[in-house]
């Protein structure tokens, strides 16, 4: 048997789960969701696989609906298809907008700045270094990767660039800090 769980970003920034912590903590797999709404597809990738690999895996698909059956009216039952999304979808898909491709760009400066290794262990990648994912937010402020008044909105549009940019896998993160994904190609995205 098998328990899932479905969760949404909390307000305020957060990429975490609301509630007690044990949530992330016993969870085998946590699978980061994100719809592309001009196109419906759907990406995936894991934040956490206890029992294989978390990085470096994308799934991208979409959701069809199909009919399987009639009701006593003689309308349509239908159910949910998910269909894997095909390469050409996929790699647009993976394009970055110009406000993610700045947000890359500011991650890779304070990354040659200031960059750590990140620690050893479960999750993390060898050889990658990293920094806080506040110390990035603070970098895409300070250079305005979003020219709006406030600072609610410019926060926001961090957390879009920062959600698409881990669905995308160009980011990677967890514990508070953050990588990229590829350095080698994303230094001048």
């Amino acid at each position: 048997p098998a328990v899932i769980l479905l969760h949404h970003l909390p307000k305020g920034g957060d990429d975490t789960p609301r509630g007690h912590g044990i949530l992330a903590g016993d969870a085998d797999v946590i699978l980061f969701l994100v719809r592309d709404k001009d196109s419906g597809t759907v990406s995936a990738s894991f934040t956490k696989n206890r029992n294989g690999p978390s990085h470096g895996v994308q799934l991208a698909f979409t959701i069809d609906s199909v009919v399987i059956g009639e009701d006593e009216d003689r309308d349509d039952v239908t159910a949910p298809l998910a269909e894997e999304a095909d390469d050409r979808e996929a790699r647009r898909q993976s394009r970055l907008t110009p406000t993610e491709r700045q947000a890359v760009q500011f991650l890779a400066d304070v990354l040659a700045a200031e960059g750590a290794p990140l620690p050893a262990g479960t999750g993390f990648p060898d050889g990658v270094r990293g920094v806080s994912e506040g110390r990035w937010r603070d970098e895409c402020e300070s250079r305005r990767l979003c020219t709006a008044e406030t600072r609610d909105s410019r926060s926001k549009a961090f957390r879009r660039a920062y959600v698409a940019l881990l669905a995308k896998q160009v980011v990677g993160a967890r514990d508070g800090l953050v990588w990229l994904a590829h350095p080698e190609r994303e230094t001048h995205a």
